[in-house]
């Protein structure tokens, strides 16, 4: 009697969600997939198909890029092999991107891992099912990209009615969970509007944050739908410039560089707000050069620093008619010098260095440590291995 049972065919199950509404009851569309797909799996259990026993899900992420948790792990696991084949409901619960959705298959194939869709069976090992398989994809993709502009569009609506069309949200207000309308948060608008008056006295973004920070006063903190918490970071020059130009306070909606007259009330007064806008724009103008990337700064992106670990960063600055590059430390030049003891490196002088002894490298491979550590003692500052 012959033994025509079927070798094990592990079939691992991946589902997705573009958004994370309804994901908190007790069944949820990525159940619904799961049974869609767990049913199909034991219909071919006479081929030796087993659903495999890990769950490959992706609760409330698009399906437009691959930054999905779910998906690389299945991607992972299946470069080790644990599985044959993959299922999912839909094509485009995989991706919604044909160039990603290709790459993925391309990974699958190299893997020996077989790609099945329970809605939409068609059989990929021939040129007419290939070509069915990349056009379904590429109407995902058109589907994909014809909501997104819609929510543009709807989201310019309700700018020029004076709605809040979502976003992180805004410090000084709440947005309500039911009519999505910006509620004034009385400690944090009263933040807001010390964060105007400080600037107004110090004319300084840099001192002002300063300030902020040692009154122990941070950007808006909340915690998404997830669970995760986000904001709440310390202030520095780009945030607080932020903050103070976003004309949301004056009951303004801003969108694509257009000003709209609000739905909400604002909480700073429309004159201080003006002088605000004023003193930051002459404050701009002091530092800002037509001539500013004339210099090439080779080492962009190569130099950190030495005390902090921070990068680098390319600068120039006017003295008695001259300019001068450099490179700085971003901790410096988000807040001031006393962020980091690191002193800026004259640019010119320090890719000199480089360029002079890198030209040795093939004569002496030490070369590249003695200029890391001259580097070092010049600016302190450090150049990664």
């Amino acid at each position: 009697m012959s033994n025509d049972k079927k070798p094990v065919k592990w079939v691992a199950i991946y589902t997705r969600k573009s958004t994370d509404e309804n994901l908190g009851g007790d069944f949820t569309s990525l159940d619904s997939q799961r049974e869609y797909c767990e049913s199909f799996i034991k219909s071919r259990e006479a081929e030796g198909w087993r659903a495999f026993p890990v769950d490959y899900n992706d609760p409330g992420f698009t399906g437009g890029n691959m930054d999905r948790p779910g998906l690389k792990h299945l991607l992972s696991d299946a470069r080790q092999g644990k599985f044959q084949a993959v299922l999912t409901y839909k094509y485009d619960r995989l991706s919604r991107n044909t160039k990603d959705f290709l790459h993925v298959l391309d990974i699958f194939d190299k893997h020996a891992i077989v790609y099945v869709s329970v809605t939409q069976p068609i059989d990929t090992g021939s040129s007419v099912g290939r070509l069915m398989r990349s056009i379904l994809v590429d109407f995902s993709q058109f589907e994909r990209e014809l909501i997104s502009e819609r929510t543009r569009d709807k989201r310019a609506a309700m700018a020029r009615k004076g709605k809040w069309s979502g976003g992180p949200p805004v410090l000084g207000y709440d947005a309500d969970e039911e009519t999505k309308k910006l509620l004034i948060n009385a400690p944090e608008a009263k933040q807001v509007r010390l964060l105007y008056e400080s600037y107004l006295k110090t004319k300084s973004l840099s001192k002002t944050a300063i300030l902020l920070n040692k009154q122990g006063l941070r950007m808006k903190k909340w915690t998404t739908r997830k669970g995760n918490v986000h904001g709440g970071r310390r202030f520095n020059k780009g945030n607080l410039d932020y903050v103070l130009r976003n004309p949301v306070y004056i009951g303004k909606i801003s969108h694509k560089g257009d000003i709209h007259e609000g739905e909400h009330k604002g909480i700073v007064d429309p004159d201080i707000f003006q002088r605000v806008i004023r003193m930051l724009a002459a404050n701009g103008k002091k530092n800002t050069s037509p001539n500013q990337d004339k210099h090439n700064f080779m080492l962009r992106g190569l130099v950190r620093c030495g005390a902090c670990g921070q990068q680098m960063t390319p600068n120039f600055a006017y003295s008695k008619g001259h300019k001068y590059f450099y490179y700085k430390c971003v901790s410096v030049n988000k807040l001031d010098k006393s962020a980091c003891p690191t002193k800026s490196a004259p640019a010119r002088e320090l890719e000199r260095l480089v360029l002079d002894r890198l030209s040795f490298l093939g004569k002496n491979k030490t070369v590249v440590d003695q200029v890391v550590e001259r580097a070092r003692q010049m600016t302190g500052s450090e150049l990664p291995a």
